[in-house]
């Protein structure tokens, strides 16, 4: 794992000074050594700071070109199908000086060109210089799970693996983009392609971005093909095919020069991927969980049985031991937008134990979203009876019946569920703040310029009109939360400790047979991740497979006691452009979990920014 950047400027040259320094902001994603690269004939300028993962010799040193010295990259993340792509390529007559899996996407992007993207197997961000078309050339992994943002104005582009690096640029536009916040509040994230910045944009998930000059290109190479459903198939053959998809995936991630461990919540996803990576890993498997101790929503005893089953080497930290400090000053130092996500705090604080010990680990990451795990599907299953309500005589019985109702109330809400769209009804489940909401707690002249402002343009961009219900709200999830709040949150809080994190869940392969098989097989209300748990049973305890969901959060009372006291913190740190936003009534006091830690979270970000 690493952090990379790339510059070019029209009129003024980047200096190897300044492209250091903004190098220097990356170096928690890569403290084991620090190159730049600087093309003064045009105007452009690489860096990069690794974490040596794959080729720990020198040869695996970024940026890092081909023998001409025409092609140079910059590359984060890991290609776990490099060693097959090596001995195609050399098949072909290609060279190479090391065993780096970096030398293979510049012989790739030789061989293939842009297309090379679509051999790769892993997860990546990465930037090309290829000199003699004086073009660059980015491409960001399927499932967005390595960050890759960019700045472009009439002068200058730049590319980076936080905004951090950008922002180090001094001749940069700053400008605030208040969308960016707005839709924050209503997901409880940033979605891509925004940031809080206007000129600064994240390239999306499964996309590749081509910039010469002043022309620019941006496409898709990838996306789930959901015609290729086999009716044909029975449970047993598709347990079969998931459980061989699972033993590779969990293979391919355990491709490293140096130890790699795991993160087990206790739960039945994390537990399937110790459990199968115990078994091929050739060695004692380190794992690693965070203890909330007798709280009744902890899996932490689940995770301890777990470890003796596969005999790993267990570590489990008292989150008791959090220093909310020390918390703070790290939310301060490296998250460059605001996350409303509160399990940002004990996934920090796991990987910073982790780090102690080892550069790798595996996750359990996606899971909920491929298997179908989450308590919103089973409510949202539980609903659609009510698409078969004739709308235009319940719109005229509930007019007259909800018409003296505030619309924060339940009856309301409730009242006018079955007028709303498929998407609109599955928003419910899934945004933090409505409209209405946000009234209740913002500056009424800031939040004027958002009267004709479409709250859910981000659902409306994935929603998939002609799926069945529950790959619709999966699909949702992929393509949003997946990237924009888990995938963020995991890459912010390991790299902040050095730590790359591997989700084989999300393995791209796994992903496109899973929805290859048909909804009624994949997907139980009765039996969520029926399939996973079908293909683990021989390899997980009976308390993990039929137990219920809880999740890597921190369990309730912890919650309450961890944010009470960053309250505490904050509110005496209010910041004069918190005033543009929030109105006097928030300060006056706010309730709710959602209101505590998301606006919470917004404002660490706006104390700093």
């Amino acid at each position: 794992m690493c952090g990379i950047l790339g510059i070019q400027t029209k009129t003024i040259p980047a200096s190897m000074k300044l492209l250091e320094e903004m190098t220097r902001t990356l170096t928690h994603r890569g403290p084991d050594a620090q190159k730049c690269e600087l093309f003064p004939e045009y105007n452009v300028g690489l860096g990069h700071t690794r974490l040596s993962i794959i080729d720990l010799t020198e040869s695996g040193n970024q940026p890092m070109s081909n023998q001409e010295g025409s092609i140079w990259v910059v590359f984060n993340g890991e290609i776990y199908n490099h060693v097959q792509l090596r001995s195609h390529l050399q098949t072909h007559g290609h060279k190479f000086n090391g065993s780096s899996d970096t030398e293979v996407i510049i012989h790739s992007y030789q061989e293939w060109g842009i297309d090379c993207v679509k051999k790769f197997d892993g997860m990546f961000a990465f930037g090309i210089w290829d000199k003699n078309r004086e073009t660059f050339f980015l491409a960001r992994d399927r499932l967005g799970i390595k960050p890759l943002v960019y700045y472009l104005d009439e002068d200058t582009f730049i590319f980076a693996s936080e905004i951090k690096a950008i922002l180090a640029h001094p001749g940069i536009d700053k400008t605030r983009d208040d969308t960016a916040i707005y839709d924050y509040l209503t997901y409880g994230y940033i979605p891509s392609p925004k940031t809080p910045y206007k000129r600064i944009r994240k390239l999306e998930a499964a996309h590749t971005f081509t910039f010469r000059r002043d022309l620019s290109h941006y496409s898709k190479y990838w996306d789930i093909d959901f015609q290729s459903v086999s009716e044909l198939m029975d449970i047993e053959q598709a347990t079969e095919l998931v459980s061989e998809q699972l033993s590779q995936a969990v293979k391919a991630h355990l491709v490293s020069d140096v130890p790699i461990g795991a993160f087990l919540s206790g739960g039945v996803d994390s537990g399937t991927v110790v459990a199968r990576a115990s078994s091929q890993y050739g060695r004692t498997l380190r794992t690693y969980t965070v203890d909330f101790g007798s709280q009744p929503d902890s899996e932490s005893q689940n995770a301890v049985s777990l470890s003796k089953l596969h005999g790993t080497q267990h570590r489990a930290v008292s989150f008791d031991e959090l220093e909310i400090e020390e918390t703070y000053k790290k939310l301060q130092r490296f998250y460059d937008e605001p996350l409303g996500d509160i399990s940002i705090l004990p996934t920090s604080f796991i990987s910073a134990v982790a780090s102690e010990d080892v550069k790798v680990v595996l996750s359990g990451d996606g899971g909920d979203e491929i298997f179908g795990g989450y308590e919103r599907y089973r409510s949202w299953m539980a609903r659609q009876w009510v698409a078969g309500i004739p709308t235009g005589a319940y719109r005229s019985f509930s007019t007259q019946m909800l018409r003296f109702l505030h619309p924060n109330s339940s009856v309301f809400r409730w009242g006018t569920y079955p007028l709303l769209s498929p998407l609109e009804r599955y928003s419910r489940l899934v945004t933090k703040y409505r409209s209405v909401d946000k009234e209740g707690f913002l500056n009424r002249d800031w939040l004027d310029q958002f009267r004709d402002y479409d709250d859910l343009w981000l659902f409306r961009k994935h929603w998939k009109t002609d799926l069945d219900p529950i790959s619709q709200a999966q699909y949702l999830d992929l393509k949003t939360y997946l990237t924009d709040d888990l995938m963020a949150k995991v890459d912010q809080a390991s790299m902040a400790s050095s730590l790359e994190v591997r989700p084989p869940l999300l393995d791209h392969h796994l992903v496109e047979t899973l929805f290859s098989i048909p909804m009624k097989l994949r997907w139980s209300n009765t039996n969520q991740k029926i399939l996973l748990k079908r293909s683990s049973i021989s390899l997980l305890p009976m308390a993990t497979i039929k137990g219920s969901k809880i999740g890597f959060g921190i369990p309730s009372t912890a919650r309450r006691k961890v944010i009470k006291k960053i309250e505490n913190k904050m509110n005496s740190l209010v910041q004069d452009q918190e005033n543009d936003i929030f109105s006097d009534k928030f300060y006056q006091g706010t309730s709710g979990r959602h209101v505590h830690w998301n606006l919470t979270a917004l404002r660490i970000w706006m104390a700093n920014n």
